[in-house]
């Protein structure tokens, strides 16, 4: 199926944003549990709450596997460790709401946006902000180290995505094509190139060197929330406000296969990285395990109490963390998945 010959949707007839989904949705919390929780003969294997009535937007996981950053609503911005779901440091950042972090590949710094127009580079050992980044003339959603480490891409609700200096905290670039707020990037594994989503429902793949678009990918019929790359850098998935996942080839831009029996909005994907399955989280609160290949869904479970605005796989693809607006993060079994996968 071949989506880019489609016209450019309007993007004045998206629905309701993002953001108006998750302030609505910010009183779903759930009230019990203030600390993790062991299940039992379940997939679910511990759930922890982070604070009262804190909804939260962003989960990273370390490089090496041990701890998780959490982001949310309420300044919140925690680094805690997996295994046990003890809280290791409490950032504070000075924004009400943090929309989205991201783990340096050194693990010793991390990338958070917020809602205040900017995006902060924090180091994790001494718990210290160490700079902001001011450019951004609205929300900013969504940030990525570059492979070298030393810049950064972010992206907002201003239409603009932007290229930033760490060390100096220097605007390089603004890469401009959308016609409204962009709220998910993705780099190719190998660096030079990266693609775009926006409320504007379109996906462009962009030239990190020159600043071009190389291609504009249409398809969805509402705001692109979320997009990941596979390993191999030759597929990409789309989770949208249109109540779909899309699987795209990123060479020719064709739309292989979509995602559309789960009648919910998408908010975030996960890939595991031999491409075997993917993860979707939905606003009705449910997480969809799925097969890429066919848009088939091979298991799905109520997963939290409101949208599940973040999901992660570790490394070996045999647990998934997930974040919502109920305020938990949970961790989930994957084995059997994964072992008869």
């Amino acid at each position: 199926m071949n989506d880019k010959a489609q016209s450019a949707p309007d993007s004045q007839s998206a629905g309701l944003s993002r953001r108006s989904l998750l302030i609505g949705a910010a009183g779903v919390a759930a009230s019990a549990g203030a600390a993790w929780m062991f299940f039992s003969g379940g997939r679910n294997l511990q759930s922890v709450k982070i604070g009262e009535d804190t909804a939260l937007h962003s989960i990273a996981l370390s490089p090496d596997g041990k701890n998780i950053l959490v982001a949310g609503e309420g300044r919140t911005l925690q680094l805690r460790d997996l295994a046990s779901g003890s809280l290791e440091k409490d950032f504070k950042p000075e924004a009400d709401v943090s929309s989205c972090v991201r783990f340096s590949a050194s693990g010793k710094q991390a990338l958070c946006t917020n809602w205040s127009n900017r995006l902060e580079l924090w180091d994790i050992d001494r718990g210290e902000l160490v700079r902001k980044f001011l450019g951004h003339q609205d929300d900013v959603w969504n940030v990525a180290f570059l492979p070298d480490q030393k810049t950064a891409l972010s992206c907002g609700d201003d239409d603009v995505l932007k290229l930033w200096e760490l060390e100096s905290g220097k605007l390089l670039r603004n890469f401009k094509g959308h016609n409204d707020g962009v709220r998910a990037l993705a780099l190719l594994p190998d660096g030079k190139t990266f693609l775009s989503g926006s409320q504007d429902r379109v996906i462009k793949h962009w030239d990190l060197a020159s600043g071009r678009t190389l291609a504009s990918w249409w398809g969805h019929s509402g705001t692109v929330n979320d997009i990941v790359i596979s390993a191999d850098g030759k597929t990409a998935l789309s989770a949208s406000e249109d109540q779909t996942v899309r699987v795209w080839d990123i060479a020719s831009g064709d739309s292989t296969t979509t995602l559309e029996e789960h009648k919910s909005e998408f908010l975030s994907v996960a890939l595991a990285k031999n491409g075997k399955f993917a993860i979707s989280g939905s606003a009705d609160g449910f997480i969809l395990i799925w097969d890429p290949a066919t848009a088939k869904i091979i298991d799905q479970m109520r997963a939290h109490r409101g949208p599940v605005t973040s999901v992660v796989l570790t490394s070996d693809n045999k647990n998934l963390i997930s974040a919502g607006m109920d305020g938990m993060v949970k961790t989930w079994d994957l084995t059997d998945l994964v072992a008869t996968g």
